[in-house]
């Protein structure tokens, strides 16, 4: 998708409560620099597509599209070593929404969102958690050369020796492999669980 198709999109989501033109093109300017970072090689603007395109899919399921919109925009906007990037992400959103005049509701929808990427644990108060996460992680069940790029992709993001990396990475999808369930939602088990676990097998047998 085009970036300048992505700013329209983004234009038109975050006026519904202002006109200042201004301040909504300075936060997506802010959110293309984070995203196209030169350190960015998964969490960039490619994943931001990724996760609004599979929420399309399942758009008729979700209670609040705007809390989705804006935190699938914000949740990785702080991708740094040692830092609390969900915490300081979440802690953008609400500087960037408060200025844009959004409801005070959506704010705290879209900053429980982000925050619960951090645990990946749903929320049954909230059934968009659950989606969200799952929309965040379909990744998971994409087709091999997809998944490929994204774990060739979160490699380059680590700035650590290969081998500790490869260590740490095959302790943490073997335990993701032993969860009962890898998503939350009726809806992307029945769409990614199956091929999601043969792609994870498969890049620990590669490691």
């Amino acid at each position: 998708m085009p970036n300048t198709t992505l700013k329209t999109q983004w234009l038109e989501a975050s006026q519904k409560w202002t006109a200042d033109l201004a301040t909504a093109t300075y936060w997506i300017d802010e959110l293309f620099t984070c995203y196209q970072h030169k350190n960015r090689h998964y969490h960039d603007l490619s994943h931001i597509v990724q996760i609004l395109a599979i929420t399309e899919t399942c758009r008729e399921l979700i209670q609040c599209p705007d809390s989705m919109f804006f935190a699938t925009w914000f949740h990785d906007a702080v991708q740094k070593m040692s830092v609390d990037n969900e915490g300081k992400s979440a802690e953008l959103a609400q500087q960037a929404l408060a200025e844009l005049a959004v409801p005070q509701d959506i704010i705290d929808r879209t900053v429980q969102l982000i925050l619960a990427t951090k645990t990946h644990d749903a929320d049954v108060a909230n059934p968009d958690v659950g989606y969200f996460i799952d929309c965040d992680l379909s990744i998971l069940g994409a087709d091999w050369p997809d998944y490929e790029r994204y774990a060739d992709g979160c490699s380059k993001e680590y700035k650590v020796p290969n081998f500790l990396y490869r260590r740490g990475r095959k302790k943490f999808m073997t335990q993701l492999l032993q969860k009962p369930q890898l998503f939350q939602t009726e809806y992307f088990r029945a769409k990614f669980e199956t091929t999601a676990r043969e792609n994870i097998q498969r890049e620990i047998d590669l490691l």
